[in-house]
Protein backbone atom coordinates (compact mmCIF):
# COMPACT_ATOMS: atom_id res chain seq x y z
CA UNK A 1 0.00 0.00 0.00
CA UNK A 2 2.76 2.44 0.91
CA UNK A 3 4.61 1.59 -2.29
CA UNK A 4 1.54 2.51 -4.34
CA UNK A 5 1.02 5.64 -2.25
CA UNK A 6 4.58 6.91 -2.74
CA UNK A 7 4.64 5.87 -6.41
CA UNK A 8 1.55 7.95 -7.21
CA UNK A 9 -0.52 4.92 -8.20
CA UNK A 10 -3.49 6.02 -6.06
CA UNK A 11 -5.82 8.90 -6.81
CA UNK A 12 -5.11 12.44 -5.63
CA UNK A 13 -8.02 12.18 -3.18
CA UNK A 14 -6.77 8.90 -1.72
CA UNK A 15 -3.22 10.24 -1.49
CA UNK A 16 -4.20 13.44 0.32
CA UNK A 17 -7.01 12.31 2.62
CA UNK A 18 -5.80 8.82 3.36
CA UNK A 19 -2.07 9.35 3.06
CA UNK A 20 -1.72 12.79 4.63
CA UNK A 21 -4.73 13.61 6.81
CA UNK A 22 -5.01 10.06 8.13
CA UNK A 23 -1.27 9.90 8.80
CA UNK A 24 -1.35 13.13 10.81
CA UNK A 25 -4.16 11.83 13.02
CA UNK A 26 -2.10 8.69 13.57
CA UNK A 27 1.06 10.64 14.39
CA UNK A 28 -0.76 12.83 16.88
CA UNK A 29 -1.67 9.68 18.79
CA UNK A 30 1.90 8.41 18.45
CA UNK A 31 3.36 11.61 19.91
CA UNK A 32 0.93 11.51 22.84
CA UNK A 33 1.81 7.86 23.49
CA UNK A 34 5.56 8.58 23.32
CA UNK A 35 5.30 11.55 25.70
CA UNK A 36 3.33 9.46 28.19
CA UNK A 37 5.48 6.36 27.75
CA UNK A 38 8.86 8.09 28.10
CA UNK A 39 8.02 10.02 31.28
CA UNK A 40 9.63 7.30 33.40
CA UNK A 41 12.78 7.51 31.27
CA UNK A 42 13.17 11.20 32.13
CA UNK A 43 12.54 10.43 35.80
CA UNK A 44 15.30 7.78 35.66
CA UNK A 45 17.66 10.27 33.96
CA UNK A 46 17.62 8.40 30.65
CA UNK A 47 16.96 11.60 28.72
CA UNK A 48 19.08 10.46 25.76
CA UNK A 49 16.79 7.48 25.15
CA UNK A 50 13.54 9.41 25.61
CA UNK A 51 14.76 12.22 23.33
CA UNK A 52 15.98 9.69 20.77
CA UNK A 53 12.58 7.99 20.56
CA UNK A 54 10.78 11.30 20.00
CA UNK A 55 13.37 12.54 17.50
CA UNK A 56 13.08 9.29 15.54
CA UNK A 57 9.28 9.63 15.35
CA UNK A 58 9.53 13.22 14.13
CA UNK A 59 12.11 12.31 11.47
CA UNK A 60 9.77 9.54 10.28
CA UNK A 61 7.11 12.23 9.86
CA UNK A 62 9.44 14.44 7.81
CA UNK A 63 10.58 11.63 5.49
CA UNK A 64 7.03 10.31 5.09
CA UNK A 65 5.67 13.71 4.05
CA UNK A 66 8.45 14.24 1.51
CA UNK A 67 7.82 10.81 -0.04
CA UNK A 68 4.09 11.48 0.02
CA UNK A 69 4.61 14.82 -1.75
CA UNK A 70 6.34 12.94 -4.56
CA UNK A 71 3.43 10.49 -4.68
CA UNK A 72 0.93 13.36 -4.77
CA UNK A 73 2.78 15.03 -7.65
CA UNK A 74 2.81 11.81 -9.66
CA UNK A 75 -0.85 11.15 -8.90
CA UNK A 76 -1.72 14.67 -10.09
CA UNK A 77 -0.07 14.04 -13.42
CA UNK A 78 -1.68 10.61 -13.78
CA UNK A 79 -5.07 12.33 -13.85
CA UNK A 80 -6.35 14.31 -16.81
CA UNK A 81 -4.32 17.25 -15.55
CA UNK A 82 -3.37 18.87 -12.26
CA UNK A 83 -6.20 20.94 -10.78
CA UNK A 84 -6.03 23.84 -8.35
CA UNK A 85 -7.07 21.55 -5.49
CA UNK A 86 -4.43 18.95 -6.30
CA UNK A 87 -1.77 21.66 -6.27
CA UNK A 88 -3.19 22.96 -2.99
CA UNK A 89 -2.97 19.46 -1.54
CA UNK A 90 0.67 19.18 -2.63
CA UNK A 91 1.52 22.49 -0.97
CA UNK A 92 -0.20 21.42 2.27
CA UNK A 93 1.73 18.13 2.29
CA UNK A 94 5.01 20.03 1.84
CA UNK A 95 3.99 22.37 4.65
CA UNK A 96 3.38 19.24 6.72
CA UNK A 97 7.03 18.25 6.29
CA UNK A 98 8.02 21.78 7.31
CA UNK A 99 5.78 21.43 10.37
CA UNK A 100 7.51 18.22 11.43
CA UNK A 101 10.85 19.95 10.90
CA UNK A 102 9.66 22.79 13.13
CA UNK A 103 8.69 20.25 15.79
CA UNK A 104 12.15 18.68 15.55
CA UNK A 105 13.79 22.06 16.02
CA UNK A 106 11.62 23.16 18.96
CA UNK A 107 11.97 19.78 20.68
CA UNK A 108 15.75 20.13 20.68
CA UNK A 109 15.91 23.88 21.41
CA UNK A 110 14.85 24.95 24.90
CA UNK A 111 14.61 28.64 24.05
CA UNK A 112 12.39 28.41 20.97
CA UNK A 113 8.72 29.43 21.54
CA UNK A 114 6.39 26.48 22.18
CA UNK A 115 2.84 26.81 20.89
CA UNK A 116 -0.34 26.58 22.94
CA UNK A 117 -1.40 23.52 20.93
CA UNK A 118 1.88 21.73 21.69
CA UNK A 119 1.57 22.49 25.40
CA UNK A 120 -2.00 21.19 25.55
CA UNK A 121 -0.92 17.97 23.81
CA UNK A 122 1.96 17.62 26.26
CA UNK A 123 -0.34 18.11 29.27
CA UNK A 124 -2.74 15.49 27.93
CA UNK A 125 0.09 13.02 27.41
CA UNK A 126 1.71 13.62 30.80
CA UNK A 127 -1.56 13.14 32.64
CA UNK A 128 -1.89 9.73 31.00
CA UNK A 129 1.33 8.67 32.76
CA UNK A 130 0.37 9.99 36.21
CA UNK A 131 0.42 9.46 39.12
CA UNK A 132 4.09 8.55 38.93
CA UNK A 133 6.87 8.57 41.54
CA UNK A 134 9.55 10.99 40.36
CA UNK A 135 11.82 10.44 43.37
CA UNK A 136 11.51 8.71 46.76
CA UNK A 137 8.59 10.29 48.61
CA UNK A 138 7.54 12.57 45.74
CA UNK A 139 4.72 11.59 43.38
CA UNK A 140 3.68 13.64 40.36
CA UNK A 141 -0.12 13.70 40.50
CA UNK A 142 -1.25 15.85 37.58
CA UNK A 143 -0.36 18.65 35.17
CA UNK A 144 -2.61 21.52 34.12
CA UNK A 145 -2.40 24.49 31.77
CA UNK A 146 -5.04 27.23 31.81
CA UNK A 147 -5.00 31.01 31.26
CA UNK A 148 -1.22 31.16 31.06
CA UNK A 149 -0.65 29.10 34.23
CA UNK A 150 1.37 25.89 33.79
CA UNK A 151 0.95 23.87 36.96
CA UNK A 152 2.48 20.60 38.16
CA UNK A 153 1.02 19.08 41.33
CA UNK A 154 2.95 16.67 43.57
CA UNK A 155 2.14 14.75 46.71
CA UNK A 156 5.08 15.20 49.07
CA UNK A 157 5.85 12.81 51.92
CA UNK A 158 7.93 15.30 53.90
CA UNK A 159 7.42 18.56 55.79
CA UNK A 160 10.79 20.18 55.12
CA UNK A 161 9.41 22.88 52.78
CA UNK A 162 8.11 26.19 54.07
CA UNK A 163 4.32 26.55 53.69
CA UNK A 164 2.94 29.19 51.34
CA UNK A 165 4.32 30.57 48.07
CA UNK A 166 8.05 30.53 47.39
CA UNK A 167 9.74 32.27 44.45
CA UNK A 168 11.91 29.80 42.56
CA UNK A 169 14.56 32.50 42.12
CA UNK A 170 15.16 32.31 45.87
CA UNK A 171 16.48 28.76 45.40
CA UNK A 172 19.54 27.15 43.77
CA UNK A 173 17.78 25.60 40.75
CA UNK A 174 16.36 28.81 39.29
CA UNK A 175 18.83 29.17 36.41
CA UNK A 176 18.43 25.57 35.23
CA UNK A 177 14.62 25.61 35.45
CA UNK A 178 14.41 29.00 33.77
CA UNK A 179 16.42 27.84 30.77
CA UNK A 180 14.56 24.54 30.58
CA UNK A 181 11.19 26.31 30.47
CA UNK A 182 12.27 29.39 28.49
CA UNK A 183 10.50 28.11 25.37
CA UNK A 184 7.25 27.87 27.34
CA UNK A 185 7.68 31.43 28.63
CA UNK A 186 8.38 32.67 25.11
CA UNK A 187 5.07 31.02 24.21
CA UNK A 188 1.76 31.33 26.09
CA UNK A 189 2.96 30.43 29.62
CA UNK A 190 2.96 33.36 32.06
CA UNK A 191 3.49 31.54 35.37
CA UNK A 192 5.06 28.17 36.18
CA UNK A 193 3.98 26.56 39.46
CA UNK A 194 5.10 23.44 41.30
CA UNK A 195 2.61 22.58 44.05
CA UNK A 196 3.79 20.22 46.81
CA UNK A 197 0.98 18.83 48.95
CA UNK A 198 2.71 17.58 52.10
CA UNK A 199 1.33 15.74 55.14
CA UNK A 200 0.46 18.96 57.01
CA UNK A 201 0.73 21.85 54.57
CA UNK A 202 1.06 22.90 50.94
CA UNK A 203 4.04 24.66 49.37
CA UNK A 204 3.87 26.40 45.99
CA UNK A 205 7.13 27.15 44.19
CA UNK A 206 6.64 29.53 41.27
CA UNK A 207 8.42 31.38 38.50
CA UNK A 208 7.02 34.16 36.32
CA UNK A 209 7.57 34.84 32.64
CA UNK A 210 9.01 38.32 33.27
CA UNK A 211 11.55 37.12 35.84
CA UNK A 212 12.75 34.23 33.70
CA UNK A 213 13.13 36.14 30.43
CA UNK A 214 14.78 39.09 32.20
CA UNK A 215 17.18 36.64 33.85
CA UNK A 216 18.09 35.12 30.47
CA UNK A 217 18.48 38.54 28.81
CA UNK A 218 20.73 39.73 31.63
CA UNK A 219 22.60 36.55 31.22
Amino acid sequence: MLRKLFAGELTVTQTYWGGFVGFNFLMRGVFIAITAGTFELYVNEQDWLADGIMNFAIVVGIVYCLLLARGQYRAMNNDRGPSFWSWAGLVIILLGSVGYGYNLFTFNSNGFPISRKAIRSEVLALNLSMPSEVSPGIIAERVAFENGLYQIVYSYAFDDLEPGRVNMFDGPDADEMCREFSGYFRGPVKVLEFIYNGPTHTTTVFMTKEECLNHINDG
